[in-house]
């Protein structure tokens, strides 16, 4: 992929738009703070599926010896807790 592919992907965009509003402290509408948290919920669920897909299929041992799942469970969990 090229710097340009990566910058302008919907991931990177929408976690610039995400700091921003967070270091600023800009406040959204109500309405768009709560679809957001719904759809949040929604998606926490279904990462949690994911993971346990993948810990079957692959073993547990063997799912944690590759560090970049490791590090993406991790922070998942983190997460959840906010």
């Amino acid at each position: 992929m090229t710097g340009k592919k990566i910058i302008l992907n919907i991931n990177m965009i929408s976690i610039a738009i995400g700091a921003i509003l967070f270091f600023t402290r800009i406040r959204l509408p109500e309405l768009i703070t709560n679809t957001i948290s719904s759809v949040g919920n929604m998606i926490e669920a279904s990462q949690h599926d994911c993971n346990r897909n993948a810990f079957c299929r692959n073993g547990f041992k063997k799912q944690f010896l590759q560090i970049n799942v490791y590090i993406s469970y991790r922070l998942s969990e983190c997460l959840s807790f906010l």
